[in-house]
């Protein structure tokens, strides 16, 4: 797994799908997750929500990774699908 809590030339996650990732606000984010794909966006995800739980970042990986789907004719993500919740969780009951 990508090493996300290193700033860009400081080791293993130099060259990582978005480094420094974790020092980003989501407003920075949202450019340089254009890129990524959906396996990526995953990723990203599943590390946000393990880790730093930023609403604002869940919120903006998610609707690109729906974006994403849409425009690959893929079905929206649901509960079967990795990256996906009920919508339930902090700030959303």
């Amino acid at each position: 797994m990508t090493d996300w809590t290193r700033p860009a030339g400081q080791g293993p996650s130099d060259g990582g799908l978005v480094p420094d990732f974790d020092r980003l606000p989501a407003s920075d984010l949202r450019n340089r997750i254009r890129s990524l794909t959906l396996e990526q966006l995953r990723e990203l995800l599943a590390h946000e929500e393990g880790h730093g739980r930023r609403a604002d970042v869940v919120e903006l990986l998610r609707a690109r990774m729906e974006l994403l789907a849409a425009s690959q004719g893929l079905p929206p993500a649901g509960p079967d699908r990795p990256g996906a919740d009920s919508g339930a969780g902090p700030g959303r009951e």
